[in-house]
């Protein structure tokens, strides 16, 4: 419960008041899970019935397309992380949540996230404004996979996304580059020669 604490209080500032009765309830439902690197967090094709809080280390949703493995998004420390479309629909998921590196996260039930999401003036606040800023950050990294070449994603996730190149294995960048762990490595090397 104190990490958990710990955490809140760091993510909502001055807003969190742990005498709150809907900030205890939050609590009182939440968990500390630690996973190890490369473990499945959320399966394909089970439902979402959690959302995670990702206090330490970095995840990515993983999806199949033509026996090939492409890595969506990342999920780095602060980010809220699930699958809403399974979340909000109760279908099964498309894709699987993975940890790329050792991580900690802070798992909330799904029927307790969304009843402080429309409900609560304390967590919800801090989820509404959580899921604006994930809405915005999908936004630009669609336009970014859309309308970049490979090499100035790499740039554009080395000046925003220092932690994804410094962390993250290149197996796994590659795979969100849509490239070979080879033409990632070419495209890292070829920079370096610019700079």
């Amino acid at each position: 419960m104190d990490e958990i604490t710990a955490y809140l209080q760091m993510k909502a500032g001055p807003s969190f008041q742990p005498e709150d009765p809907e900030w205890g309830s939050l609590m009182d439902s939440a968990s500390v899970r630690t996973y190890k690197k490369n473990e499945v967090i959320l399966k394909r094709g089970k439902r979402s019935e959690e959302v995670l809080l990702v206090a330490e280390g970095i995840l990515a949703s993983e999806f199949s397309v033509e026996d090939k493995t492409v890595i969506g998004r990342f999920f780095l420390p602060g980010a809220l992380c699930s699958n809403f479309d399974s979340l909000l629909t109760q279908v099964p998921s498309r894709f699987q949540i993975v940890s790329v590196t050792t991580c900690q996260v802070i798992s909330i039930p799904a029927v307790e996230f969304l009843r402080h999401y429309y409900r609560s003036n304390g967590p919800g606040v801090l989820f509404r404004k959580m899921i604006l800023e994930i809405m915005a950050e999908d936004i630009w990294l669609t336009d970014m996979k859309l309308l970049y070449s490979k090499e100035e994603m790499v740039h554009q996730l080395r000046e925003h996304y220092p932690d994804i190149i410094r962390l993250v294995p290149y197996k796994h960048i590659a795979m969100y580059l849509g490239i070979t762990a080879e033409a990632y490595s070419r495209i890292l090397k070829k920079s370096q020669h610019k700079t």
